[in-house]
């Protein structure tokens, strides 16, 4: 990470890092908004944070976007071009309007979990009406508890 990088990039990153497998949409933008002091967010906020990602990438990373079966949700990861780990089969690539290059993959098995065409724009607008749910509620995380997966601030 280098100073400079977007605060989603070094959140994804940091997260990677420590051996996780990724973040949910609606974390990330609930953690940007605890970090800039801002008490209540928006599908607004969450498609400009989804466009910077999109837009906006950080040069030798990709983005991944998948399932994650521990939380039931779709999960951001960030992984080097190079990387092993990099999704290369079954996802579909986006790429930034101004480069060829993919900024973000998106592993199709989301649109069989959601039931919906495997279509990147299709796939980006049920991630924003998931995540949208959650962030109008201020239901930033999902942690387990004994009565399994719970929605809260946990920030």
């Amino acid at each position: 990470m280098e100073p400079g990088d977007p605060e989603w990039f070094t959140l994804i990153k940091s997260w990677i890092d420590r051996g996780s497998y990724g973040l949910t949409l609606p974390f990330i933008v609930g953690a940007i908004a605890y970090h800039r002091g801002k008490e209540e967010m928006d599908r607004g906020d969450i498609e400009s944070l989804l466009n910077d990602i999109i837009q906006n990438p950080v040069e030798g990373y990709i983005v991944h976007i998948r399932w994650c079966l521990d939380y039931g949700s779709a999960v951001f990861a960030v992984y080097e071009t190079d990387s092993p780990y990099r999704l290369h089969d079954r996802c579909i690539n986006i790429r930034s309007k101004d480069s060829s290059t993919t900024s973000v993959v998106i592993e199709d098995n989301l649109a069989a979990e959601w039931r919906i065409q495997a279509n990147a724009q299709v796939l980006l607008e049920a991630l924003l009406d998931k995540s949208e749910e959650h962030v109008q509620k201020g239901n930033y995380s999902r942690f387990w508890s004994e009565d399994g997966i719970q929605f809260g601030r946990c920030l």
